[in-house]
C-alpha cells in the first residue's frame, strides 16, 4: 500500500482487517445458503458463531488500526480519511452478523416458494461487499481500477433492488401468510437487501476519497 510504505504496522494491520472482513462474508453465505436450503438447526448455530467470532475480531483490527493510525506521523486529512474508510467498511461484518443472528434468534422459518430469489439477493450482496474491499485495497494502493469496481457494485445493486422488489410483491400479494409472519419474512428480505444498499453507499465514499488523493 503506496501510503503506508514507511509505516509497515499499519499495512500489516489493514491487510489483516481485510482479511478477517473476507472471512466474514465467506461464512455468512455459507450459513445463509445453508439455512435456505436446510432452514435452522445445530450447523446453523455455529455457523452464526462463527461469523460472531470474525466480526469480533474484524472489531478489534479496525480499533488497533484507529490507534495505530493516530500514533503515526500521518498527514491529519489522510489519517481520518483512512479510518473513514476502515470505519464505514465495519458496517458489513456487523451487518452480516446481524442478519444471521436475526434469523436464529427470531426463529423465521422463510416459505420454500422465496428460495430462488433469496439466494440470488445473498450471493449478489456478498459479491458487493466482497467487491467493496477490491475498492478499498485500490484507493489505498494506486487508485487505478476504482471506477470500474463502482461501477459493478452500481449495476449489481440494482439487479438487488428489482429481487427485493419481486419478493415483496409476491410476500403481499400471495395468500395463506399470518400477518406476524409476513412482517417477520418483510423484514429478513429488507436486511438482506440492505447488504447490497451499504456496499453501494460506501463505494461512493471510496469514489470520494480517490478523487481527494489526485487533487
Amino acid at each position: 500500500m503506496w501510503m503506508f510504505q514507511s509505516n509497515r504496522q499499519i499495512r500489516e494491520k489493514i491487510n489483516r482487517y481485510l482479511a478477517v472482513y473476507e472471512e466474514v462474508l465467506v461464512s455468512f453465505e455459507e450459513a445463509m445458503c445453508h439455512y435456505i436450503q436446510k432452514r435452522i438447526d445445530d450447523h446453523y448455530f455455529s455457523l452464526v458463531e462463527q461469523i460472531h467470532q470474525s466480526e469480533s475480531q474484524a472489531d478489534d483490527l479496525r480499533r488497533d488500526i484507529e490507534r495505530e493510525l493516530f500514533r503515526k506521523m500521518l498527514l491529519p486529512e489522510i489519517r481520518e480519511d483512512i479510518c473513514m474508510i476502515i470505519d464505514r467498511l465495519d458496517q458489513i461484518p456487523t451487518l452480516a452478523e446481524k442478519i444471521a443472528r436475526r434469523i436464529y434468534t427470531h426463529n423465521i422459518l422463510l416459505p420454500e416458494i422465496f428460495n430462488d430469489k433469496l439466494e440470488e439477493l445473498v450471493t449478489l450482496g456478498v459479491s458487493c461487499s466482497k467487491l467493496l474491499k477490491v475498492g478499498v485495497e485500490d484507493v489505498l494502493n494506486h487508485c487505478s481500477s476504482i471506477q470500474e469496481v463502482v461501477r459493478k457494485i452500481d449495476a449489481q445493486e440494482s439487479v438487488c433492488d428489482k429481487i427485493e422488489n419481486q419478493l415483496l410483491f409476491e410476500l403481499f400479494h400471495s395468500d395463506g401468510f399470518p400477518a406476524h409472519d409476513q412482517i417477520l419474512f418483510r423484514d429478513l428480505i429488507l436486511w438482506v437487501a440492505d447488504l447490497p444498499d451499504v456496499a453501494e453507499k460506501i463505494s461512493d465514499q471510496l469514489t470520494i476519497f480517490a478523487i481527494k488523493r489526485h487533487v
